[in-house]
Formats: structure tokens, C-alpha cells, sequence
């Protein structure tokens, strides 16, 4: 029987994908993991039916009853932030997220630069990890706008220091929107969205656990690798990146471990030297149709790629401080003999 995977969607980028990625996730049949979805956010307007109906949605509320119901946090990161923290504890436990279980593996989902998800999800993962519960990120960054790179670079500092509290490495599946930026906004959302459809099918051939030689624990490993007690794996910021044949990291990043699938007849080679390294062979016939044509397939850790993310949000965001504080508000009095009155109406 094939593993599970947890898709956790926080906020209402996070919720979207998981209800778009999860059911094509789901449809990819033998030799993939099965897929159970849940929806977290501050506002039931990102919530369709749809949503409900195939997965468990669950409403953050405020603590303070005397307070409205919460309604989203219109990207300000500040706005729910207190009540997120508050009420994560509780859909962990209502869901029996409570310690690692054998044969499921769990991914957290959101958008960084949005109000409520890049709250959730490290408020999430935080707590996943104090149960040693291996969790995988999927971080969506952008640098479009001055507050989505503001948020994206507060979102990322979070995560790091969510490491430093928890002394894990923190495995991240990461695209930045603006990358994807060939065309309008909606396109470049789209495309992003089919890369991460693209890396988590990837993934789920990888945690299936229906392949040869690599086994629950292998891939265990390699999300947290803490768990390696011979080799000394700082706790941090890991990108986690699947590639095709040939492994091409960024400039100045360093790769820690990987595993590599394959099929009979071909090799699995990787160019790459690493702390650990482990192959499996492809044995459901379906998936092997799928991905005959891109093997070897290598899931790849790598440490340093989000020091220079920060070094270019940094310049970025400086610039918009720079503009922000450069604006002036010129005053606007009226006519000559105008008078104004204590409610500031102007006659």
C-alpha cells in the first residue's frame, strides 16, 4: 500500500494549490503517494465548496471573544498574528497530527508574501518539529511589489529562526514568482504553479515507498536531517530541489544529501559529491511510464541558496524603504478665502 501525503495549505495561496496541485497529485496513481488535503486560513473567502468537501478546512479564530470573527489579514503580517499562534496548536491536535507516524510524510504549504499563510505555516512547522514529525515547505516567494518582498524576506527570516529554535534542518521547495514573470501576474502565478505541481509529483514518486532500495527511513532522512547522527548536519535553511539527469545547483551553494531514482538499463549516476547519498529503482509500471524519459531523477539538498535570496530581497526592499521615506504629502488649503470648520469641512 502506498504512502500518504499530507498536504497542509496555509492562507489562501497555500489553500489554492493544495486543492489544484493535491487532486492532480491524487490522479497520478500506482507508484505515487495517496494524498489527504487540509485548508487553514484567517477567512472562509478563499474557501470554495469544492474545498470543503474534499478536505478538512479549518477556521482560525480569535481567542478574544470579544473581537469580531476573523476576516483574512489583507497581507499585513502583523494583523492575526497573535490569534494564528494561538489556535495552531488546536487543528494539530483536532486532526491527530501528534507524533511521526509510519508511511506518512507531511507538507506544509503557503505563499510568503501574504498576511495569514506566512504566519501559519511557520507557526505549523514549529510545532511539527517539536513533535519530530519530518515536514517538508513549500514557499512561494515574490518579489513583484515592495510588500511581497518585504513579507517574502520577513517570511524567510522566520523560517530560519524557526530552525535556530528547533534545531532542525528545514527541507524548502521554493519558487519565487518573480521568475516566472514572462508575461502578466496570472501567468507567472500559473507557471510557478506548475513547477510545484511538477517537483511534488516528483516528490511523491520518492515517498511512495514503492520503490526498490529506498526505504521509509531513507527518505525520512533526508527531509530532517537531523536524524543523521554520524554526519553533523547543521540546523538551517536547506533547499530541497528535484532535477533531472544532470544536477546544476546554484552559483556558491553546497549540496549535503541526496537520493536518486531510476529505471532498469539506466544509470543513476549523480555529479555530485555528497555527505550521503542513496539509489532506488522504479517499480510501479505507471510510474515508470511517466518518468522514463527524465531518469536518473535526483531529489537534492543544498545549504546557502537562501543567504543569497536575502542578499537580493535585501536590495530590493532597501530601495522601497529609500522611496518610502522620500515621499512627501504637499498640503492642499483651498481657495484664498476659504474658511475651514472643526469637522474640516472647507467653504
Amino acid at each position: 500500500m502506498a504512502n500518504k501525503l499530507r498536504l497542509i495549505g496555509c492562507g489562501g495561496a497555500g489553500c489554492h494549490l493544495v486543492s489544484e496541485v493535491g487532486t492532480m497529485l491524487g490522479a497520478l496513481g500506482e507508484g505515487f503517494c495517496n494524498v489527504e488535503k487540509h485548508y487553514l486560513d484567517t477567512s472562509t473567502n478563499n474557501i470554495s465548496d469544492e474545498m470543503r468537501q474534499d478536505g478538512k478546512f479549518f477556521h482560525i479564530t480569535s481567542k478574544d471573544f470579544t473581537k469580531d470573527e476573523l476576516s483574512g489579514s489583507g497581507a499585513e503580517r502583523r494583523t492575526n498574528a497573535s490569534d494564528i499562534v494561538a489556535s495552531v496548536k488546536d487543528f494539530l491536535d483536532n486532526n491527530g497530527i501528534k507524533e511521526k507516524e509510519n508511511g506518512v510524510f507531511n507538507i506544509v504549504i503557503a505563499s510568503l508574501s501574504g498576511g495569514s499563510g506566512s504566519i501559519i505555516m511557520p507557526t505549523i512547522l514549529k510545532n511539527m518539529l517539536l513533535r519530530d514529525i519530518p515536514t517538508v515547505v513549500v514557499a512561494i516567494g515574490d518579489s513583484t511589489n515592495g510588500l511581497s518582498a518585504i513579507n517574502t524576506l520577513n517570511s524567510i527570516a522566520t523560517l530560519h529562526n524557526v530552525a535556530k529554535q528547533t534545531s532542525k534542518p528545514i527541507s524548502i521547495m521554493y519558487v519565487n514568482n518573480e521568475s516566472f514573470m514572462q508575461g502578466n501576474t496570472n501567468e507567472a502565478i500559473a507557471n510557478a504553479n506548475k513547477s510545484i505541481f511538477n517537483s511534488l509529483s516528483a516528490l511523491s514518486l520518492f515517498l511512495s515507498g514503492e520503490n526498490e532500495s529506498i526505504d521509509n527511513q531513507d527518505m525520512i532522512n533526508i527531509i530532517d536531517q537531523s536524524n543523521y547522527k554520524t554526519i553533523k548536519i547543521k540546523p538551517g535553511l536547506y533547499s530541497l530541489n528535484i532535477y533531472s539527469k544532470e544536477v546544476i545547483l546554484p552559483d556558491n551553494c553546497v549540496p549535503t544529501v541526496a537520493r536518486t531514482l531510476t529505471v532498469n538499463g539506466v544509470s543513476p549516476d549523480i555529479n555530485l559529491s555528497l555527505l550521503h547519498h542513496k539509489t532506488g529503482t522504479i517499480l510501479a509500471e505507471n510510474a515508470i511510464n511517466i518518468y522514463k524519459e527524465h531518469v536518473p531523477i535526483h531529489l537534492v539538498t543544498f545549504v546557502n541558496f537562501f543567504t543569497h535570496e536575502e542578499t537580493r530581497l535585501k536590495k530590493y526592499t532597501d530601495s522601497i524603504y529609500d522611496a518610502m521615506h522620500a515621499i512627501e504629502v504637499n498640503e492642499v488649503s483651498g481657495s484664498s478665502e476659504s474658511e475651514t470648520t472643526d469637522d474640516g469641512l472647507v467653504f
